[in-house]
């Protein structure tokens, strides 16, 4: 039975617009106040606390909403305003919508969906599911697995992508201002990494550590199941990269803005490719070498070679990249 929203619900809803946006404000006071070389601070202090406190009561809003499946749906249906935010959401790398504040809690509530919907699940899972033969209880365990894999690949991408953008700043002024909001941008819309940072006071870990496999030795799930699944995720995040990236041209790159979302997707394929083994990133770039040689011959790539040669050199940074992240692996 379909869930209506009742007048306590779009009140809950407008108070969730409200406050997120009164948290995207104190997240920009602390970007301004880095700019200005304020970030140990004791207006940076006072801020970090404010938010804190905002985060503390947004919180109990969503304790008041809970987690039913059918209202949760609902509440996303009537925020989302076309279908590629519920692309985005599903890819899992939801960092370049213009509309951070409805992101926020498309983010939150999507979540709570995941957990409850083996529906919402890949086509290639379900796919996966569906041949297996597996009982009704092993089915709800691989969505569980499934679930917690893909939230700490994501988390885990991100993780280290703030810490190459941290390691690398760029020498023009104009990027570097760009690239120092990008932590705070994925805080913001990663509560997982939110909380991290903030007890942190946004200092970055330059090595973070890889979660993915720790996840899965912790809950004794099969490393096949969990290597199957990640490669999914992984392979389905670095198209979405892909294809992102190639929207653009050359042109495009002579805005600073832009061309620092460029960089930033560049740092992006670079930390996909620490979950990937060398003999699937060689794959990778052969295929994507005889693709963009298969689009140039219909010149349909034409006035993107700059773009193209960024996308090539994430390919040569693999080796030096495997120092960034800490992978720790539990004895048993």
């Amino acid at each position: 039975m379909k869930y209506e929203l009742t007048k306590n619900d779009y009140e809950d809803i407008s108070s969730l617009i409200m406050i997120s946006k009164q948290i995207n404000s104190l997240y920009e006071e602390l970007y301004q106040l880095e700019l200005e070389g304020k970030k140990e601070s004791e207006d940076y202090n006072i801020v970090i606390d404010r938010l804190k406190s905002t985060i503390f009561v947004e919180k109990n809003i969503y304790d008041r909403i809970g987690k039913s499946f059918e209202k949760n749906v609902e509440i996303l249906n009537y925020l989302k305003s076309d279908d590629s935010e519920t692309s985005n959401l599903q890819d899992g790398l939801f960092i370049f919508e213009q509309d951070l504040i409805i992101s926020r809690i498309l983010l939150n509530l999507y979540k709570n969906v995941m957990e409850n919907s083996q529906n919402l699940l890949p086509d290639e899972m379900k796919l996966m599911l569906s041949l297996s033969g597996m009982t009704n209880n092993e089915i709800n365990r691989y969505i569980s697995i499934s679930v917690n894999v893909r939230e700490s690949i994501i988390t885990d991408i991100l993780n280290c992508l703030i810490a190459i953008i941290q390691k690398e700043e760029n020498k023009n002024p104009s990027i570097s201002k760009h690239l120092k909001k990008v932590k705070y941008t994925i805080s913001y819309l990663y509560s997982k990494i939110e909380n991290n940072l903030l007890e942190k006071k946004f200092k970055i870990e330059e090595n973070p550590y890889m979660e993915t496999m720790l996840i899965g030795q912790f809950y004794h799930w099969p490393i096949e199941l969990i290597d199957k699944i990640k490669r999914m995720y992984i392979l389905n995040f670095y198209n979405q990269i892909l294809r992102l990236m190639l929207l653009l041209n050359d042109e495009d790159l002579k805005n600073d803005e832009i061309l620092s979302k460029i960089i930033i997707s560049q740092g992006i394929l670079r930390t996909i490719f620490l979950s990937l083994n060398d003999e699937t990133i060689t794959d990778l770039k052969k295929e994507f070498i005889e693709l963009i040689e298969e689009l140039n011959s219909y010149n349909v790539i034409k006035n993107r070679q700059k773009i193209i040669n960024m996308i090539i050199d994430t390919y040569g940074k693999v080796k030096s990249d495997r120092t960034i992240p800490k992978v720790i692996l539990l004895k048993l």
